[in-house]
């Protein structure tokens, strides 16, 4: 079961790529271009195509792994052990010689010591993003207070309202917080690293929070994190974590200013330069800040016009369907 796990995986990360390698070589076509949102959506449409769990045997893709696998079970035309291991007696009721045996043997070897590997990294990929999220709130919870001015808790209540937020969502301080951010999915907060905030920019932060929230952003993320560990032997899958983290704030920029004048663009812009100095948070959260590293890229989008083009995700959407024409599900 194991193995064919893992041979589902070889495949999917393999058409995957077909995907994501187009992507890669224009990006500077469409980067600059296309709107943010519909990045969000292409990248969304890739990390679906890399987690379905088709067959890998009823594509061209599969069709490549099944005659890989189809080539330990006859060499020369010997009949030689199937996937499984088994070592089956030839028509004539006489045993295998140790020559005709070994090979097989050597071969289910090596499938054994490859899924057991890629099973192992993907593990501790895994439990290690886990941990440090976790350890992570647990540092910024043991140092929170709640928010108890009721200036900023009307603020929040308001541009929760407005921005379609109808869950509670906490508010707390910590000044360990190097930066703004959100964390939680099952109890949502805001964390803010003071409270004395000038009301302007205490409304712009909460603000982009919320958009995080509203958007389920941290699902997005956590998703992103499980493709990387499943994936991990694909470097375009690391890309790919780097650029949905990148286009995930400039998202959320752009629907926090939507509709807005420049001089609102403008103010948002001076307070991600304020928050971007030191910020440093775990990858499966949110944060106002982002650091240094995307700030040039952050500010420059907030004045950019970007066309609201689908033909782009149309194409990667109709790639995605034709790798799993005539596809079944696996039974594992």
């Amino acid at each position: 079961m194991m193995e064919r796990l893992f041979i589902t995986v070889l495949s999917l990360s393999l058409s995957g790529s077909l995907l994501m390698l187009p992507l890669l070589l224009c990006r500077p076509l469409y980067r600059e271009r296309l709107s943010k949102r519909w990045q969000y959506y292409i990248w969304l449409v890739v990390a679906v195509r890399l987690l379905l769990p088709f067959a890998p045997g009823a594509g061209p893709v599969g069709a490549l792994f099944r005659e890989a696998s189809g080539a330990s079970i006859s060499v020369s035309g010997e009949h030689l052990p199937p996937a499984d291991g088994r070592i089956e007696l030839p028509s004539q009721g006489e045993p295998l010689s140790p020559e005709e045996a070994a090979p097989a043997a050597g071969g289910t070897a090596l499938r054994g010591s490859l899924w057991m590997a890629w099973l192992g990294v993907a593990l501790a990929l895994l439990i290690r993003k886990a941990t440090a999220y976790q350890s992570f709130c647990a540092y910024i919870r043991a140092g929170w207070q709640p928010v108890e001015e009721p200036e900023q808790l009307d603020c929040l209540a308001r541009l929760g309202e407005k921005s379609g937020v109808r869950a509670p969502v906490e508010l707390c301080v910590n000044p360990l917080a190097a930066s703004p951010l959100l964390l939680g999915l099952r109890r949502p907060c805001i964390v803010l690293p003071s409270s004395r905030l000038p009301e302007e920019d205490f409304c712009h932060t909460v603000r982009h929070e919320l958009v995080h929230f509203r958007r389920k952003d941290l699902l997005y993320k956590w998703l992103v994190q499980l493709i990387v560990c499943v994936h991990w032997f694909n470097p375009l899958v690391w890309w790919m974590s780097r650029e949905a983290g990148r286009n995930l704030e400039l998202c959320c920029d752009d629907d926090v200013v939507k509709g807005q004048d420049k001089e609102f663009r403008r103010r948002y812009g001076e307070i991600l330069i304020h928050t971007a100095a030191g910020c440093r948070a775990p990858v499966l959260s949110t944060y106002f800040g982002g650091g240094k590293q995307y700030l040039k890229g952050r500010l420059k989008n907030l004045f950019q016009h970007k066309k609201n083009s689908v033909v782009l995700v149309c194409v990667v959407l109709a790639a995605a369907l034709l790798e799993h024409r005539n596809t079944r599900f696996p039974m594992l």
